[in-house]
């Protein structure tokens, strides 16, 4: 799947300068707040990204819902599919019924 995904035109390119920017420092301005109902699952064994990028995040995202999966890595939705699945549904139902 992936080999095929990354071979697409800039596919590649695109996918490392996210991770060229995060080393670089970003002088990204998240003002304004979003303001819109926000969702992060995070797996714990992400080697790649550590759990403290979203330190804080609330102050830029109020409300903001963060889950954790113990035992899934950067790559969560293939290591704990049922589990971002049932985080993602129960979070939809209760942010459509909240509105």
């Amino acid at each position: 799947m992936y080999v095929w995904a990354f071979s697409r035109p800039r596919a590649l390119t695109s996918a490392l300068n996210y991770y060229r920017n995060l080393v670089r420092g970003s002088n990204l301005d998240l003002s304004p707040k979003v303001e819109i109902p926000t969702l992060v699952i995070w797996g714990l064994k992400d080697s790649v990204l550590g759990k403290d990028l979203i330190n804080n995040l609330d102050r830029w995202v109020p409300g903001v819902k963060i889950e954790d999966i113990p035992d899934a890595s950067h790559w969560l939705q293939q290591d704990a599919p049922e589990r971002v699945n049932e985080i993602m549904e129960k979070w939809l139902q209760e942010t459509t019924h909240h509105q």
